[in-house]
């Protein structure tokens, strides 16, 4: 079906048009977008353009829907979940961990606006702001700015990983002992790997999927082997090594996932202005672990060491760059840091690197 018009439609008739769009049929996508952004009410078929977006690890692609001719029409990032982990969450009532997840955090501008989370008509529809920014780099470099080589950005990350962490948290009690449903194989790891079990009951999800990615990552790369083994021996010791009442060893609701490659310029070239994407791996976890994260892909890092491409990536952060993001850290926690052991700049600066484990 084609048209020219500017056809309005209610969310009645989403649950026909999900199909079609997520086979690709253009003005179904169109309607889906038009149903979920108010400001998308004039667009026309003419108007229209998509485009499927690289896939993350999750494997769920986003589609980049856009209307350029049409003024207050935002540029947006379409999934459609067409897994059967959402059939609980038909009556609307209960969120995944991820849907959850982005619906608190969007609101204080941590990530991408949310115009739709899933609705009684349309449960597998996720229609976010589309980031028009830059990564802010890439764990294998092809072009922009290493990671806080610019000091605005550099700042912004302290910023908004402080913002990230001192949310509330209550929300995830009902999600702590689940991961998201495409994550199926991973769960089924966990329950049988007897190490990574162990792993899990003492530390959590996040560590014991850590243990489980280093075991399926064995075969990759020259030093994988190596790797493997240090995974499973080292994130354990990102408890162990920081205290539970230290700024960093506290245990926040965190990311997870927090490479370069998931943390975006909101516009290209806006330096300053930084918001977080991919919430495949939020859970608990010490705040060292986000902080660290982005270390871990550099030259020097154990990403460097898994795949044998530490040429191509970026290059670990100066120590004044560091200082940045633990100073912009700490002032967005303000009072609260004080609650905790370990917060001075240096301090941080030290424990973002345990992180890297």
């Amino acid at each position: 079906m084609t048209t020219d018009n500017c056809i309005n439609v209610s969310w009645e008739v989403a649950k026909f048009l999900l199909p079609a769009a997520a086979k690709g049929d253009e003005e179904a996508m169109m309607l889906l977008c038009k149903l979920a952004v108010p400001s998308w009410s004039d667009v026309t078929s003419k108007d229209f353009k998509m485009e499927a977006l690289g896939g993350g690890f999750s494997g769920n692609v986003p589609i980049k829907c856009s209307a350029p001719g049409v003024e207050g029409a935002p540029t947006l990032a379409v999934k459609i979940n067409a897994s059967d982990d959402d059939e609980e969450n038909e009556d609307g009532n209960k969120d995944s961990l991820v849907t959850a997840a982005y619906r608190r955090w969007s609101a204080a501008g941590i990530v991408p606006t949310v115009f739709c989370l899933g609705r009684p008509e349309a449960p597998g529809l996720e229609v976010y702001e589309f980031i028009e920014g830059s990564q802010a780099s890439w764990l294998v470099v092809k072009h922009g700015p290493e990671f806080m080589e610019n000091d605005l950005d550099a700042a912004s990350f302290g910023k908004i990983y402080a913002e990230l962490h001192g949310q509330d948290s209550e929300w995830y009690e009902e999600y702590k002992d689940c991961l998201k449903g495409q994550w199926e194989d991973w769960q089924k790891g966990m329950d049988t790997n007897e190490y990574a079990t162990e792993v899990r009951a003492k530390y959590g999800c996040v560590a014991s999927m850590i243990v489980l990615f280093g075991d399926n990552h064995a075969h990759m790369g020259k030093n994988a082997a190596g790797a493997a083994k240090a995974a499973k021996e080292l994130s354990p010791l990102l408890h162990e090594y920081l205290p539970k009442n230290s700024l960093l060893g506290r245990t926040v609701v965190g990311h997870g996932d927090a490479h370069g490659a998931n943390i975006m310029h909101r516009r290209d070239g806006g330096h300053g202005d930084l918001v977080v994407i991919d919430l495949d791996f939020v859970g608990r976890m010490p705040a060292a672990y986000d902080l660290g994260t982005p270390l871990a892909g550099t030259t020097v890092g154990p990403y460097a060491f898994l795949f044998n491409k530490g040429d191509k990536l970026g290059k670990y952060p100066s120590l004044a760059q560091r200082r940045i993001v633990a100073q912009a850290y700490l002032d967005e926690l303000g009072a609260e840091a004080q609650k905790f052991s370990r917060n001075e700049i240096e301090e941080v600066v030290l424990d973002m690197e345990v992180g890297v484990a």
